[in-house]
């Protein structure tokens, strides 16, 4: 398995998980009169399953994605900066609210300016997704099969 398909796994064992503690929480305490409808004893079960095997397509996942590592962090802090700049405040010039009272915005970047630095930031982030897209389709999954005694 390459880590791209990696990736795809553990995004569906991860919402099965995250289903499947939702019913444990929604279903363990009902009313005595009521059909019962899931085995939460057996989701428990199902739900420690999955944890594992998701921590251990995570670690694999890690593990294999070393040689790129850098290239990971870029493109997250891309991204962060990327929904800062979108929600950056650029109002400027004069408005007035319902009392009347006039207040007058500067701004230090400008919207253009602001959409400028967007598209640049989204070519980036794009560039290195293409990277990280290519390296994780033709690499295959190494397993860390190290296992701590606790």
């Amino acid at each position: 398995m390459n880590i791209s398909k990696a990736l795809k796994e553990k995004n569906k064992i991860a919402k099965q998980y995250k289903n499947i503690l939702f019913q444990m929480s929604a279903y363990n305490s009902t009313v005595a009169s009521s059909p019962v409808y899931f085995d939460v004893k057996k989701l428990a079960s199902t739900a420690e399953e999955l944890r594992n095997k998701l921590i251990q397509l995570k670690t694999d996942i890690h593990y294999s994605t070393q040689p790129v590592r850098k290239e990971i962090f870029k493109l997250s802090e891309l991204k962060s900066y990327l929904n800062i700049l979108q929600n950056l405040n650029t109002t400027e010039g004069e408005t007035s609210d319902y009392r009347g009272t006039v207040t007058k915005y500067v701004v230090q970047i400008t919207e253009i300016e602001k959409l400028n630095m967007i598209k640049e930031v989204e070519e980036r982030i794009e560039q290195l997704q293409d990277v990280l897209d290519s390296f994780n389709a033709s690499t295959p999954l190494t397993s860390l099969a190290v296992e701590l005694p606790f």
